[in-house]
């Protein structure tokens, strides 16, 4: 009876820890579903989905790109226009818009775009074109006001963007086991998309992913509780460039130091060849400290 009993303490734990998690399985454009599914939790024509909606927890693998199968191609193209609203949706893998993934699962989400590949794009092909952390405004995380999207949050597409085919790295990153190397939770999906129009504006040099990620790069070691600082407002996302994401229309360095990108890190702070310090951490510790239920 205590091995039986063992045995679905055990099968409980591992659905419990499935069910934390979540994967993209469409993307809304301009307010409009464009799921082409007829399964429940079966992605979109044009998603890579990975084999399962379980995270990527090695910074070094090439799954941090794409996830699982995220260097096979798919048959679809969504077709988006420079200056759309993208809004991925992020599944369970069960009923649609209920739960996206589970409540503790805090943290930023942000989005990626790179040149089509029929694999991963290699080399410093990566552009970030979105990211939010923690909300001053509202008081959530990105997570907690994605699930009470049921499941959405807002992308834009950069403005005056060559017409082509690129890839789309959707990612959420959880950090509630992220205090030590290797507990940050990341959740990439990747969508084929095919821009349309008359744009004119290339994309500018980015990052290597995997590559960019580092257990020293801000934001992806965070330890939760703390009675030192507020771990929601002193949060540093990681970001690609000084000057936080690309709109299309500035200039994109990834090593120049930003000014102002709100809700992720305080004027001065250099994410790549820093020459500034860190930010120094606000006055007042986290609201939720010493609590262990995220």
């Amino acid at each position: 009876m205590a091995l039986r009993a063992s045995i679905f303490a055990a099968l409980a734990f591992g659905t419990a820890q499935v069910m934390g998690h979540a994967y993209v399985t469409t993307v809304w454009v301009n307010g409009k579903d464009t799921w082409d599914r007829s399964q429940v939790g079966q992605a979109a024509t044009y998603l890579r989905q990975p084999a399962s909606n379980s995270p990527v927890t090695d910074l070094s693998s090439p799954n941090l790109a794409c996830n699982t199968r995220g260097s096979t191609p798919v048959s679809g193209f969504l077709s988006v226009a420079p200056g759309d609203t993208i809004e991925p949706e992020w599944w369970h893998s069960a009923a649609r818009g209920q739960d996206p993934i589970d409540g503790s699962h805090k943290g930023p989400l942000t989005t990626w775009i790179a040149p089509y590949s029929d694999g991963i794009p290699s080399g410093d092909a990566w552009v970030q074109i979105g990211s939010e952390a923690f909300h001053t405004d509202t008081n959530q995380w990105a997570v907690t006001k994605m699930i009470a999207n049921r499941g959405r949050n807002t992308v834009k597409v950069p403005a005056n963007l060559a017409p082509g085919r690129y890839l789309v790295r959707f990612d959420l990153l959880a950090l509630h086991e992220g205090q030590s190397p290797g507990g940050a939770q990341f959740y990439p999906s990747c969508a084929q998309i095919e821009v349309t129009g008359s744009g004119s504006t290339a994309l500018p040099s980015g990052v290597a992913i995997p590559g960019f990620y580092t257990s020293s790069t801000p934001g992806v070691v965070w330890i939760y509780y703390s009675s030192s600082y507020n771990v929601e407002r002193d949060y540093v996302a990681p970001e690609s460039a000084g000057t936080g994401i690309w709109d299309g229309t500035a200039p994109y360095s990834t090593a120049t130091c930003r000014e102002v990108v709100y809700g992720l890190a305080p004027a001065g702070y250099c994410q790549s060849g820093a020459t500034v310090p860190p930010p120094s951490t606000s006055t007042s510790s986290s609201p939720n400290n010493g609590s262990s239920s995220a």
